[in-house]
């Protein structure tokens, strides 16, 4: 099946140095483009419907989880040196 895509100077830039860089021509680079993100797209539905699953599930324990809790496992925004510490630890 063909149809037209109808292009600016920015895309036809980009599509030049895609398909240069990948050894391939513009319209699998259109190609890949289009199935990645109808892939991603599936991906963050999924995703966002195990989160509502989850919630529906675990929301009264999420509740009553304090409002500052910040998951051991995460990097910290507010440390300096970036690395996780609890504010129980970090008063002591």
């Amino acid at each position: 099946m063909a149809f037209t895509v109808r292009t600016d100077e920015q895309l036809e830039q980009a599509l030049d140095a895609l398909a240069e860089t990948e050894g391939t021509s513009k319209q699998e680079v259109i190609r890949r483009a289009v199935l990645e993100r109808y892939e991603r797209s599936g991906h963050f539905s999924r995703v966002d419907s195990s989160a509502k699953r989850m919630t529906e599930r675990w929301g009264d324990v999420l509740e009553r989880l304090p409002a500052d809790f910040v998951h051991p496992f995460r990097r910290n925004p507010y440390s300096d040196s970036g690395v996780f510490v609890h504010p129980v630890w970090e008063a002591g």
